[in-house]
């Protein structure tokens, strides 16, 4: 499956200690690569058509415009990350 960080996603990720930014990209390359999405992700509740993939303190949420296409649109502490 093929995904693509928006432009706010990448400011939240360089944001982030250098540490969590490679944990954050290694984690969404082995999900998105090995179509994992089912049991990796959930639903976001109240936030139709967005979900989340929980990488230790941290979220990542996304959603999938196309059958195929994955978008992220953010990342962050899992205090302010549904703070959309």
């Amino acid at each position: 499956m093929q995904y693509e960080f928006s432009s706010k996603a990448l400011e939240d990720i360089k944001k982030l200690p250098k540490t969590v930014q490679a944990r954050v990209i290694e984690k969404c390359d082995f999900i998105f690569e090995n179509n994992l999405l089912v049991s990796h992700s959930r639903p976001l509740s109240g936030k139709r058509g967005c979900s989340r993939i929980r990488i230790g303190d941290y979220r990542v949420i996304f959603h999938i415009p196309k059958p195929g296409i994955t978008v992220v649109i953010k990342v962050a502490h899992r205090k302010e990350v549904y703070k959309l």
